[in-house]
């Protein structure tokens, strides 16, 4: 019911045009992506890595395995582009 009523243009009922639902999807993704950099484990390693990498595998952090699935992440986004 919901994703027929944001297909139709629709948000509870207020008719909303084709791209304003999609500026809210935009920034749903978005706000998920920042969360998950911020939040979690590997988003946070994903900045340390970034920042300087020596000093993120002296750390304890395997480098390697931050940069492939950075690789993977971005592959996937790519594909759904």
């Amino acid at each position: 019911m919901v994703l027929g009523a944001l297909i139709a243009g629709t948000i509870a009922g207020i008719a909303a045009a084709g791209v304003t639902v999609f500026y809210l999807g935009a920034s749903f993704w978005l706000g998920l992506f920042a969360w998950w950099l911020m939040r979690t484990r590997i988003g946070r390693a994903t900045r340390a890595v970034s920042d300087n990498p020596s000093l993120a595998a002296a750390s304890g952090i395997d480098v390697d395995g931050v940069v492939r699935i950075v690789w993977v992440v971005a592959a996937g986004l790519a594909g759904l582009s």
